[in-house]
């Protein structure tokens, strides 16, 4: 069972100093801790996202190569750039899409989809908020159910698309889900996918000013969502081998991390803590070698 570790300093060079960001951005934490993993031999595709307003411009740089892109052509640039360096014999430098829930949920799921099945040598990074967050908080199928965005002010009505699951139906070699409050497991996760020849998946749930919470909580708040098993931390092989890294100790209500939050009214605080049970129930289930029938 993984252990969280004492935090030990990631090396800050690889993004400049400051950001262009909103304060509070529970998203730069991360890209501080992923860059920091990845290293320099790294090009890094941005679709469209909060990502292009502080990866890779002025005052918020990554020192690497950084492309902004489109959601209609990032994955298949990322893909196509990935083949022509190992066609050139370059196997050390790593090709990575950083993007939000428009790449990933919803308008690049064709191209995240191609790439995944196509099994290209390509580390795809959600920076999963949980929303449009650059458009000022709309939801996504990524939304939460509840919670309150711009376009569904009495709250999302569905449940979010489970994007580990669907990387495991593409039987991708490496999937796993990480966050900024457990920067040992992250550091691991970003140098297995590194490692990994061929697709790697990479689920961050980053926190956003979006969902109402207090500037200084973000990582609190990403916490509290692996505690109460919101976002369990786990990773999935070749799209059947499930390994849990980290179990808590007692099932925590869901309660206290809405209550963090100015995006949930409490009303569907029950419905809530049934998905994330039977969620929770399921990878159990299928990290023991059993998989639950329909």
């Amino acid at each position: 069972m993984f252990k969280v570790l004492e935090y030990q300093k990631f090396r800050e060079d690889m993004v400049d100093g400051g950001h262009s960001a909103c304060p509070g951005c529970g998203s730069t934490i991360a890209l501080r801790q992923v860059m920091a993993a990845l290293g320099r031999e790294a090009v890094v595709f941005v679709p469209a996202s909060c990502g292009s307003l502080y990866f890779g411009i002025e005052r918020s740089t990554a020192n690497t190569p950084v492309i902004n892109t489109i959601y209609a052509s990032s994955f298949g640039q990322a893909a196509g750039y990935s083949h022509a360096l190992r066609q050139r014999g370059d196997d050390t430098t790593q090709v990575v899409v950083w993007g939000g829930d428009g790449a990933f949920h919803d308008i690049g799921m064709d191209g995240f989809s191609h790439i995944a099945g196509q099994n290209y040598d390509v580390i795809a990074i959600c920076n999963d908020n949980q929303g449009y967050m650059n458009t000022g908080g709309h939801s996504s199928s990524g939304t939460p159910k509840g919670a309150k965005t711009r376009i569904t002010p009495h709250g999302y009505n569905r449940q979010p698309k489970n994007l580990m699951e669907i990387m495991a139906a593409h039987r991708v070699p490496y999937a796993a889900t990480i966050c900024a409050a457990f920067p040992d497991d992250l550091r691991s996760k970003v140098a297995k996918a590194k490692a990994t020849r061929g697709f790697a998946f990479l689920h961050l749930l980053t926190s956003c000013v979006n969902w109402l919470h207090a500037s200084e909580a973000g990582v609190k708040l990403v916490r509290a969502a692996v505690e109460a098993r919101i976002h369990p931390l786990y990773e999935v092989f070749n799209g059947s081998e499930y390994v849990i890294n980290y179990a808590p100790e007692k099932r925590v209500s869901v309660t206290g991390y809405m209550e963090q939050q100015g995006r949930f009214n409490g009303e569907d605080g029950g419905e809530f803590q049934a998905f994330v049970d039977a969620k929770w129930d399921d990878l159990w289930l299928k990290a023991r070698g059993v998989v639950r029938e329909a």
